[in-house]
């Protein structure tokens, strides 16, 4: 069951992660300022609820413990939403700021 609830989150992740690469790159689709702090900040938290739980639990792995190793693509999946949480919350406070 975690094997396959792990590819079903990972794949949400992935998805998650393309179109906010794809938001990020296009801004013009969403031609207001405002739909793109809603957009930007749904998507910094999205990833940033993915984030935060693997920080506990790679603070685990240092006492040898934790659900699960925090490497490989587990470590992929987590820097890439560290980045794009980070991203997001910059562009969100960037056109915040030009309402």
């Amino acid at each position: 069951m975690l094997a396959a609830s792990g590819k079903f989150v990972g794949g949400f992740n992935f998805a998650l992660c393309i179109l906010s690469i794809l938001i990020l790159m296009n801004p013009g689709v969403f031609p207001e300022s405002d739909q793109r702090v809603i957009l930007c900040i749904g998507f910094a938290l999205a990833h940033g609820s993915q984030f935060l739980p693997h920080v506990f639990i790679a603070l685990d792995n240092r006492k040898g413990k934790g659900l699960w190793q925090v490497k490989g693509r587990m470590l992929f999946i987590f820097v890439t939403d560290f980045i794009l949480m980070i991203g997001n919350f910059i562009v969100a406070a960037w056109y915040a700021l030009s309402l």
